[in-house]
């Protein structure tokens, strides 16, 4: 009799979940919220990293280009699920070129003129972080958006003094994007 009495007692159970399940979305007239998420990193990377490369390139077309993968690897991992690792919430990857001391133009034209390229592509000046580098006299810098990508392009530019006592113009390209993509995740 007890297993009768325990398949009656299933039956009637499975029927009080379906029963249940049923009358919460037969009567609902809500529709379901969309999932609100942006591009990976990595497909904020894809659309940010060969417009700032190419930007550069074009500026400064017959010096060596420096590419310095940074963060994008750092991305997820055991600590940033469980610990929730500050360190490992943004992706960075840099382009650097050190132009040759015969380039005569000055950081803040090079700037323009990266930035000025990278505009022609649809990017967009940002606000809020200083023009120049505190600590870098005679540096330039500019802050720059991609509309509907996650992430930033830091374009900056600065004197350095060679050995030979010679000026050289460094730009620096720095791509930026979030790793993390639930807004909600600060509140747990």
């Amino acid at each position: 009799m007890q297993s009768r009495d325990l398949r009656n007692i299933s039956l009637a159970l499975l029927f009080v979940i379906t029963a249940a399940g049923c009358s919460s979305t037969s009567g609902s007239d809500r529709k379901p919220e969309p999932k609100v998420s942006g591009p990976s990193y990595h497909q904020a990377m894809d659309l940010m990293y060969p417009d700032a490369l190419k930007a550069v390139k074009s500026t400064l077309p017959k010096e060596e280009v420096q590419e310095i993968p940074g963060g994008s690897t750092e991305c997820g991992g055991p600590d940033f699920v469980d610990g929730k690792d500050a360190s490992k919430l943004i992706a960075t990857s840099t382009v650097r070129v050190g132009a040759r001391p015969t380039e005569h133009r000055t950081p803040a034209e090079l700037v323009a003129q990266v930035t000025a390229l990278l505009q022609s592509k649809g990017w967009k000046a940002a606000s809020g972080l200083p023009t120049t580098s505190p600590g870098e006299p005679g540096s330039v810098r500019k802050q720059m958006v991609k509309p509907d990508v996650d992430g930033e392009v830091i374009v900056s530019a600065a004197p350095f003094r060679l050995t030979s006592g010679k000026i050289s113009q460094t730009v620096t390209v720095q791509v930026v994007t979030g790793c993390l993509r639930n807004p909600a995740w600060h509140k747990s």
